[in-house]
């Protein structure tokens, strides 16, 4: 199937990683929990437990919407 170059690099939900230009955030539906680490405590995992969905900037999913330009 082709995307037309409607990716994830070029969607108004995607926000850059900065450190890996190939990889960033999804902000299409909330964040979701992440799994438990048995090294943190419960207040630090109940205060950062939640991060946005990881994509490719090559990736593309049914929701895209056209990033909007800056006048």
């Amino acid at each position: 199937m082709v995307n037309n170059g409607k990716r994830c690099e070029n969607c108004e939900f995607y926000e850059s990683n900065g450190a890996d230009e190939s990889i960033g955030k999804c902000h299409f539906n909330a964040p979701l929990p992440s799994p438990k680490h048995p090294m943190l405590n419960e207040k630090f995992y109940n205060e950062a437990s939640l991060n946005w969905p990881l994509v490719q900037q090559t990736d593309w999913c049914g929701q895209y919407k056209d990033r909007q330009k800056d006048n």
